[in-house]
């Protein structure tokens, strides 16, 4: 063997690096491999047992690793017909012998996970429950926990799990588990670990009495970095105000308290060092209240907001972002449709007829380096050519430009293809664009937007439309072909709406999809015959198969509710694909095998 692989550093980060992919479904999906590695030789024998053990999604492979009269197999009682699941059990009690080899293992766990098991494993947990007072915390090198959605059984058993020297905690209580004894949890998991730098929480916010548990705990972290969780109290806020250390938080903004109040109980500098934020609120008057009385200066901000006052609190809420001194790389604001953050009992929520212009965009433009601006609000935007390339010009840096895709403008857009490919010539490092645009032939001189886009973006591959209209798909087509060369989809005309009394919408929605629809698949077609290799004699026309009939009279008198409508836009275009042309999906989703090991923890018995 090569000297250079004696050298344990250099061993350690090989190993390491094929558990760079695990999953607290799966796990790493090396286990047998690094199994095999540690059975290789006395030099590998650690190094491999370290990271093979590092990190486990639950604790099969402990039980495992025992003798195999000590456990046996059985069906998960909860799992459905169609995932047929198996888990190990003790089969007997514990022998001195056994819990020598858990000695061995055990310490070297870093990371762990729990989520949402079946209340028979609770005979697991009790058994492990009995271990001598020296093995208690179970894994007393643990640096990560991530306790999930397990039943209100497991209660008992979590502070098996909570070492001091804890780092990292994910704790997510099912709603339907909540209990007093979670409450007293989340009281006291403080206490059990006060060295935590993250810490992510969640609970049903109707439980009795556990805000004020929770913002016990968080009065015991003094290293907190990172922390994601819902309500706390005054003193809690005042608590992570003053810390130096948090970076990131995220937080449900009560309406209720005066923000100027809690910073006069700061001493100093209210959260100092604090770049990412992510916060709920009611409405944009309270982040307003608290960036202004909190003097945040923030680098990423993603706020989701239940009231549409977007048009009205948007521009203070920008101008409170405007006042620090960081510089804003990326921007967020979403509506969020979920009334139970509301205080007031009698609250009514209705979508009004507010409308945002660029004026509202203005306080941002200090913000040259702004990388992302993502708005998804129950808000009409009101913005024409001039207006986007004003933006544009604002943020040449912009990687993702998304304006209302999933609600739509509310009013027709008065962008056109001229201001779209200025968008794409001002801003080259465009990946993600949505923009509501008039993509009717009216709206495109040929001898402007496209044909003279020195720069046409290959990037974007999917475009988010809005409810942008289109008469003629081929014409259409065409100026987004140029544009966008590599543009696989078109996504628009969502099922969310700003106005529910438009009774027109849904009778629009149809038949602009229908076109919308027509012009991908020309636009497929032309990737697919590859136009840069058109003979010099052959037209971009010609591409277009001849027996195309017009399809910008669309049959506006079609009965909406017929579901027997078939429409075809292959027939109604001439277009006949080959097997080969299917769209192609940029997100697949992953799947996952279950693996029936039955050798040991890891497949293997002598590791």
């Amino acid at each position: 063997m090569h000297r250079v692989l004696t050298i344990h550093e250099l061993i350690q980060h090989i190993f390491g690096c094929l558990n760079d992919h695990f999953s607290n479904v799966t796990g790493s999906g090396n286990e047998r491999t690094l199994s095999a590695l540690a059975r290789t030789c006395q030099t590998f024998k650690e190094p491999a047992l370290n990271v093979l053990w590092e990190k486990i999604a639950s604790l099969d492979p402990l039980i495992k690793c025992l003798p195999k009269d000590a456990w046996k197999v059985e069906e998960d009682p909860e799992a459905g017909w169609m995932q047929q699941r198996f888990m190990p059990i003790f089969a007997r009690p514990l022998t001195e012998g056994d819990w020598l080899i858990i000695r061995e293992y055990a310490p070297r766990v870093r990371r762990f996970c729990m989520t949402g098991l079946h209340r028979s494993y609770s005979d697991v947990m009790f058994e492990l429950s009995l271990a001598s007072r020296d093995m208690h915390p179970l894994f007393p090198n643990l640096k990560h926990l991530e306790w999930i959605s397990m039943p209100s059984d497991f209660r008992p058993y979590l502070r098996m799990f909570l070492p001091a020297a804890l780092e990292s905690l994910t704790y997510i209580i099912s709603s339907r588990d909540e209990g007093r004894a979670d409450i007293s949890m989340l009281a006291a998991i403080g206490t059990f670990c006060p060295g935590l730098k993250e810490v992510t929480v969640d609970f049903s916010d109707v439980a009795e009495g556990g805000v004020e548990a929770f913002s016990r705990s968080v009065g015991c972290w003094k290293d907190l970095t990172i922390l994601r969780c819902g309500w706390m109290t005054d003193a809690a806020l005042i608590h992570i105000a003053s810390s130096p250390t948090l970076r990131k938080l995220s937080i449900t903004l009560p309406s209720v308290t005066s923000f100027r109040d809690v910073r006069s109980q700061i001493e100093g500098e209210a959260f100092k060092n604090l770049t990412t934020l992510r916060a709920i609120a009611v409405n944009l008057d309270v982040f307003t209240a608290f960036a202004t009385h909190m003097e945040l200066s923030l680098v990423d901000v993603t706020l989701w907001i239940v009231e549409n006052d977007f048009s009205e609190s948007a521009k203070d809420s920008f101008m409170a972002l405007a006042s620090g001194s960081r510089s804003l790389l990326s921007l967020h604001v979403a509506s969020y449709d979920d009334s139970a953050i509301l205080t007031s009992s009698d609250y009514f929520h209705a979508v009004h007829g507010r409308t945002a212009t660029i004026s509202t965009f203005e306080p941002l433009f200090k913000f040259q380096q702004l990388r992302v601006l993502d708005l998804s609000v129950r808000c009409s935007l009101k913005l024409d050519d001039h207006d986007v390339i004003e933006l544009a010009h604002s943020f040449p840096l912009l990687e993702g430009l998304l304006l209302n895709a999933d609600y739509g403008w509310g009013v027709p857009s008065s962008v056109t293809f001229i201001g779209l490919s200025s968008v794409v010539n001002i801003c080259p490092k465009l990946n993600k664009l949505a923009i509501e645009f008039d993509a009717t032939a009216a709206s495109l001189d040929l001898n402007q937007p496209t044909s003279n886009a020195t720069s046409p973006n290959a990037t974007i591959r999917t475009l988010l439309i809005g409810n942008s209209q289109i008469d003629d798909p081929i014409v259409a087509a065409r100026a987004l072909f140029t544009i966008f060369p590599n543009l696989n989809r078109i996504e628009g005309w969502s099922s969310r709406r700003l106005r529910s009394d438009d009774h027109n919408w849904m009778r629009d929605r149809r038949r602009f999809t229908r076109r919308w629809d027509s012009a991908q698949l020309i636009i497929h077609r032309l990737r697919s015959r590859n136009p840069t290799n058109i003979h010099e004699d052959e037209s971009f026309d010609d591409l277009v198969p001849s027996d195309s009939t017009d399809v910008s009279e669309d049959d506006d008198t079609d009965d909406m509710d017929d579901p027997g409508d078939d429409f075809s836009e292959e027939d109604q275009l001439g277009l006949v694909f080959d097997d080969d042309d299917g769209f192609e999906d940029e997100a697949s989703d992953q799947e996952f095998e279950d693996e029936n090991v039955e050798e040991d923890a890891f497949g293997d018995e002598d590791a």
